[in-house]
């Protein structure tokens, strides 16, 4: 699976199946930072940095189908970081803008 920042800021997904990659995948919103991803019991999770500098979130099957980008709160400048813990849970890092303090947040 690669994501990438499209030149649209997009956010976007190609995944690999062990014999053939699926195509880019819009993801839909703007991103202004380069996207993390992890995938945890068939969903894909994707963080990114908002034109806001908010914190967002979006998960999916990694097809077509994706739920849309969730604010977590918090403002960063840099880009987000994504990991799973197992299960349907992905826990989201990023710096906070204003204090420089470490931000998380776990989502479902």
């Amino acid at each position: 699976m690669i994501v990438a920042r499209g030149a649209d800021d997009g956010g976007y997904i190609n995944r690999f199946d062990g014999a053939n990659w699926s195509g880019w995948v819009g993801l839909g919103g703007v991103i202004l930072s380069p996207p993390s991803a992890t995938s945890a019991n068939g969903l894909v999770y994707v963080a990114g940095r908002g034109a806001d500098n908010g914190v967002y979130l979006n998960a999916g099957p990694g097809g077509q189908s994706w739920r849309g980008w969730v604010g977590l709160g918090g403002s960063t400048t840099l880009a987000p970081t994504v990991a799973s813990r197992g299960g349907l849970v992905a826990d989201v890092f990023a710096m906070d803008a204003g204090t420089g303090a470490p931000y998380h947040r776990a989502a479902s």
